[in-house]
């Protein structure tokens, strides 16, 4: 019986520790968002080049500063952005979101197994100490 326990057990922690990884796997769509807030951040340092053209600066940085932002704002270059970190993962939401049902679901029949087995040791710890004396 205590293989049986060990075994529950063994498989619970490796499945638990699949699930953590699991859910903190960045998916396709997580790659997105964050290529989209990055850009985002990156245009709001930048916003209001503007105003360096109206006032009529041209120097090196201000015209840096002018095509950055033309460039950040670019659908272009967010399609091209998330191509490059979506290629780090095939995960999908979707995807994920089965994988850790079906974990999740596993590990519950686990962990009722592992109720059983302990239920077990219990009642044969407590026939073993009262050695069937009646009530």
């Amino acid at each position: 019986m205590n293989a049986g326990v060990d075994q529950v057990a063994a498989k619970l922690a490796e499945l638990r520790s699949e699930r953590t990884t699991l859910a903190s796997t960045r998916t396709r769509e997580d790659a997105r968002e964050l290529a989209e807030t990055w850009l985002a951040a990156a245009c709001a340092r930048m916003n209001g080049t503007a105003g360096l053209v109206l006032n009529g600066h041209a120097n090196p940085e201000q015209v840096l500063a002018v095509i950055a932002e033309y460039l950040l704002d670019s659908p272009a270059l967010l399609d091209f952005i998330t191509a490059k970190v979506s290629a780090t993962t095939e995960l999908t939401d979707r995807a994920k979101k089965q994988r850790l049902r079906k974990l999740d679901e596993t590990i519950a029949k686990l962990e009722q197994e592992q109720l059983r087995h302990a239920k077990a040791a219990a009642l044969d710890e407590v026939e073993r100490q009262f050695g069937g004396v009646a009530a």
